[in-house]
């Protein structure tokens, strides 16, 4: 007997098995043994507990008034019993086969959604590429792979297309009739589309789903498709009666001018559909019929053994491979489009879990590339392998990718860094996020070649415990904050706007404690209202570890010129006794006539001032012959009893010079006589002994004149 198990359900299936045991009950058949049965049953004998042979039906190939979702003669069951009641109830099903070449002799189970015959690509499963017969060429492009199951599915044209002439409630009018043929693939329940949509939610680009009126098949007839109503799916509009308005036509996919209708198609197709149901009430509770309360939706168990040449197995899980090709559109799919969802709104906790441990990956693709939690190896910067972890040595965490023009590609990465060579204890590597210009990803040797150009290093040299820094081509330190909050630069500092500090400045390695309120170390520290709070002053401190040098000096230097040998402005310090002005600073020192140069004793007692007589003069004053004494020098004391002007410590002055006159209460010299009439002097000079007033009257000529009692 010669059995063809093919038949088109639904939009069409082709079962194919490799082998398959059965016995046969059949009825009408010709000598030829072609079956001609209104119905067949392939069934196998089961012979029960009490010795009784039960003939199981496993296939029927038209339903009978216990099959369910009926589509008619389309219809083929495989497997099921009755129980007592004469009802169908499921059974196991198993198929045996044994795959040995491509095409349908390759799959175990073969199965097809199409339209088409059992030729081409809607008949022929598409394992291992090219067709046998083609010698060296179907060789060449082929895989040489068998598979368990195979299933093609595809978008198959409608049953039937018509043009509609008008829509009522319920029914479509068409303006030509079917024939027989086109009639004869109806089914109750069938979908109908059409090209009318609702106007009231008309979208422009709507591609994917534009709001089309769907109905369901009735009944028919050669002019007339009956639908039990007619709706927009999504809409939410559940009302009866409604009415496709022939006046608004989708424009974005057919661009049909007229009303059409499309029997027999789906809006959309999946290749697989599984749904598993989780029923509380049936395990919770004290009506409990079930103890299920795990489940998973798919197992694949892959197990491995005695494949001792390393790179000798290879694995793949799953894949997707998807092409549009050709004459597609660049941006022919929608933005929503996507190879793996999962759609866990309700409280899903994990949505992925990658379990890869050591140096495995994650995940890898042209961008991301996600390392497995293992160390770094040893290898070094340039993907050389090293006999220990160097410095340098890098395991990726994950790195991100983008292709720029010009043929480079950018990558932010992050990596665990080897931060000391021949690390062995977690505080000699750091966490780095690093971008780099066409460096090599692996999953042993990390991040290698290529170009960084930044760095932000956690941890780095294994010297900043707790703490972070920016580092330049991943090497040049800048910022780092340490583990304690404070922050150090090592290279220079540039401020296009303002900067703002909110204690201290320092410099070199002077530092504060504010618990001792003490400095530290050698430098400068530059703070504000801290030395005399209240007084609001900014402070600058040279911080000097021997206490026998430190000050100030103050230059004022060229642009490009060397500070080798410079004189400053202005210094002044602990070895340099005097507050020094140097004649760089070209027009001294400058004080305002109403300002006082005030000396004090180290105990802050009163002490001698400088000043200029800046006391007005007016025309009165003038007429009055007063002197004008604007711009005099004014010597002073805060002492009641004033103070002298002399010379101390070995410091004299040699003379004293006035232009006009000097005036004192009294004056006080040196008694001393010149050697000759002739001494060196200038006129002017003037000495005294206890005889005699000396007067120079002329270069190197003295008179005098006698000193009497009175």
């Amino acid at each position: 007997m010669n059995f063809k198990l093919f038949s088109s359900i639904g939009v069409g299936l082709l079962l194919s098995c490799a082998t398959f045991i059965f016995l046969v009950q059949a009825k009408d058949y010709k000598s030829n043994n072609n079956i001609q049965a209104s119905q067949i049953k392939i069934a196998t004998q089961y012979q029960a507990v009490d010795g009784s042979i039960i003939n199981r039906p496993l296939i029927k190939m038209v339903p009978d008034a216990t099959s369910s979702f009926t589509l008619g003669k389309e219809m083929v069951q495989f497997g099921g019993d009755y129980d007592s009641n004469k009802h169908l109830v499921p059974t196991g099903l198993s198929i045996y086969g044994r795959p040995y070449s491509n095409y349908n002799a390759g799959c175990t189970l073969c199965v097809f959604s199409s339209a088409g015959g059992m030729s081409g690509g809607s008949g022929q499963a598409a394992i291992s590429g090219k067709d046998y017969r083609g010698g060296a060429t179907a060789i060449s492009r082929n895989d040489m792979t068998t598979v368990g199951f195979y299933h093609f599915d595809e978008n198959s044209s409608a049953r039937v297309v018509a043009q509609a002439a008008s829509f009522g409630s319920g029914v479509v009018n068409l303006s030509s009739p079917m024939t027989n043929a086109e009639m004869s693939q109806l089914h109750v329940g069938m979908y109908v589309a059409t090209n009318v949509i609702d106007p009231t939610i008309v979208s422009k680009g709507d591609f994917i789903r534009p709001k089309r009126y769907w109905g369901f098949i009735k009944s028919w007839d050669a002019n007339h498709i009956y639908v039990y109503d007619w709706a927009v799916p999504g809409k939410n509009d559940k009302s009866d009666g409604q009415i496709p308005d022939m006046n608004y036509l989708d424009n974005q996919l057919s661009e049909y001018k007229v009303p059409m209708i499309f029997v027999g198609v789906p809006n959309g197709v999946m290749a697989e559909n599984e749904f598993l149901t989780a029923d509380g009430t049936k395990v919770l509770g004290d009506k409990a019929t079930a103890v299920a309360n795990s489940f998973q939706r798919e197992e694949f168990d892959f197990r491995a053994h005695d494949w001792t040449k390393p790179k000798s197995l290879l694995f793949h899980g799953w894949v997707t491979s998807f092409e549009c090709r050709p004459n597609c559109d660049p941006n022919a799919l929608a933005e929503d489009s996507f190879a793996y969802l999962v759609n866990g709104p309700d409280g899903l906790p994990k949505a992925y879990v990658a379990q890869m441990g050591g140096d495995a990956l994650e995940f890898s693709g042209f961008s991301t590339f996600i390392g497995g939690n293992g160390p770094p190896l040893p290898f070094d910067v340039k993907g050389n392998s090293t006999s220990y972890v160097v410095l340098g040595s890098n395991h990726i965490m994950s790195s991100f990718a983008s292709r720029v023009p010009g043929g480079h590609i950018l990558h932010m990465s992050t990596i665990v860094n080897t931060e000391v060579a021949g690390a062995k204890n977690w505080s000699d590597y750091g966490v780095r996020l690093v971008m780099d210009v066409d460096s090599q990803r692996d999953r042993k040797k990390g991040l290698y070649k290529g170009s960084r150009m930044g760095s932000i290093a956690f941890n780095y040299n294994g010297a900043h415990y707790g703490g972070v820094c920016l580092l330049g081509s991943d090497s040049n330190q800048g910022l780092c904050q340490e583990g304690d909050g404070s922050v150090s630069f090592a290279k220079q500092i540039y401020a296009e706007e303002n900067a703002f500090f909110h204690k201290r400045i320092f410099t070199a390695s002077a530092s504060y404690d504010p618990a001792q309120k003490s400095v530290n170390g050698q430098g400068t520290m530059q703070t504000w209202n801290e030395y005399y709070p209240g007084n609001a002053h900014t402070e600058f401190t040279n911080i000097d570890s021997t206490n026998a040098y430190g000050g100030f000096d103050f230059y004022n230097i060229h642009t490009a010129s060397s500070i080798e040998n410079a004189q400053p402005l202005v210094r002044f310090g602990i070895r340099d006794t005097f507050f020094n002005i140097y004649p760089t600073m070209k027009q001294g020192l400058s004080i305002s006539a109403s300002k006082k140069i005030l000396f004090k004793n180290n105990d802050d007692s009163k002490g001698v001032y400088l000043t200029l007589d800046s006391s007005n003069y007016t025309s009165d004053d003038q007429a009055a012959g007063k002197p004008d004494t604007r711009g005099d020098l004014l010597i002073g004391s805060e002492l009641a009893d004033g103070a002298n002007i002399r010379g101390v410590n070995g410091y004299y002055g040699k003379s004293l010079t006035v232009t006009q006159q000097v005036s004192a209460t009294k004056f006080h010299e040196q008694l001393s006589t010149p050697s000759s009439s002739s001494e060196a002097c200038s006129a002017g000079d003037f000495k005294d002994d206890v005889n005699y007033h000396y007067v120079c009257v002329a270069a190197n000529k003295w008179k005098r004149v006698a000193l009497s009692d009175f």
